[in-house]
């Protein structure tokens, strides 16, 4: 990655001055509101609106868009597809419901809160062994 030449680097300086900043992914100058803080340490914004951020990181890593992204919590009532719940109870950056996958295929099965995520992964997905938890708390007198 090249560095950022003197007068490009007081440009950006300028607009964040300002406020604002350039996305160079949707080619907009927006608020300074919209950006992530790089940690560069330099406490300059990311390069990438978060919205922008958000499309790529969708691409990249599970090959839809943030339209698909939309279309699938829309099918889902903005709601986990396990539990039902309308808070993605995320720590990460975006606050969004997780993206449920097959590990193996790729393929997406669904939105889930962090906690419903958190809780597959801690099965490494076997339903065999979800099943065997869930038994076991019926039995236990622990079924909610």
């Amino acid at each position: 990655m090249g560095s950022i030449t003197r007068e490009k680097q007081k440009e950006i300086e300028q607009l964040e001055s300002e406020g604002t900043k350039y996305c160079n992914g949707c080619q907009e100058i927006k608020p300074l509101f919209e950006f992530l803080v790089c940690s560069t340490g330099r406490k300059l914004a990311s390069t990438y609106c978060i919205l922008c951020q958000r499309s790529r990181h969708l691409q990249q890593k599970y090959g839809i868009t943030l339209k698909e992204y939309k279309k699938l919590f829309k099918k889902q009532s903005g709601q986990c597809a396990i539990c039902g719940t309308i808070d993605p109870k995320s720590t990460g950056k975006y606050n969004t419901f997780s993206i449920d996958h097959d590990h193996k295929t790729g393929k997406i099965r669904g939105l889930l809160c962090s906690n419903c995520n958190c809780g597959l992964g801690f099965f490494d997905d076997n339903p065999r062994t979800l099943i065997a938890a869930a038994n076991y708390l019926m039995q236990n007198g622990e079924e909610t």
